[in-house]
């Protein structure tokens, strides 16, 4: 009678081992599922924060390399997608990678103060008006040695600086581009990072944007 009342206990408790590990079976796969998917958004999360952080870094230099300049005489110029270098051979570029989820970059050319001796003020003529290097530069964007698009500065002596990596798009607008929704001593920068290669590419991302003032030549700007 013992042994049967002993059998009896032990296939009960064979029972309760398998129910045991088939609940610590699913609970193990649930938190795995939720430890990947909180993995997955602190990820992008990250992700996004670098973007924005990138991106405000690009817009703050732009706005500082636009703060020296004025607009007359044809300048600042945008231009659509590659073509500025049809009308300045030297600031003429490798294209930029293109995604389909994002509006073409319009670039931008346009001249600065000249400061020959170095010293942080803009250089001014007997007459006292400031005077405009024959140097023009621009914005472009064009992928770097890994083929990754980046915001440079550049001139038309040679110069080169970078000012925004993970680029998807730079939009420059005057007043002319924008349909005259722009005042003339204005220009509007709008800025795309590249998507991730997980976003779906039918939707489009919302740019960083910025206004740039610009001084007519004759005020001063220091």
């Amino acid at each position: 009678m013992k042994q049967r009342i002993q059998s009896k206990r032990a296939g009960f408790g064979l029972l309760e081992l398998l129910i045991t590990v088939g609940l610590f079976t699913g609970l193990l796969s649930l938190f795995s599922m939720s430890l990947r998917t909180s993995t997955e958004n602190q990820r992008s999360s990250m992700d996004q924060a670098a973007a924005q952080m990138n991106a405000q870094k690009g817009l703050t230099a732009i706005r500082e390399a636009l703060g020296q300049t004025s607009f007359g005489g044809g300048l600042p110029a945008v231009y659509d997608g590659n073509t500025l270098g049809l009308d300045y051979p030297a600031l003429a570029h490798p294209p930029a990678n293109a995604f389909d989820n994002l509006p073409p970059s319009r670039e931008l050319v346009f001249q600065t103060l000249e400061d020959a001796d170095d010293n942080g003020w803009p250089d001014v003529d007997a007459a006292g008006n400031m005077s405009w290097s024959p140097t023009l530069a621009a914005l472009i964007v064009t992928p770097d040695a890994q083929g990754i698009n980046r915001i440079y500065l550049v001139d038309t002596a040679g110069g080169r600086r970078p000012l925004a990596r993970n680029v998807g798009s730079l939009v420059i607008d005057d007043s002319a581009s924008s349909g005259f929704q722009i005042p003339l001593d204005q220009l509007r920068v709008r800025l795309f990072m590249a998507p991730d290669a997980n976003e779906a590419q039918a939707v489009t991302p919302l740019p960083f944007e910025t206004r740039v003032h610009l001084a007519r030549e004759e005020e001063a700007l220091w």
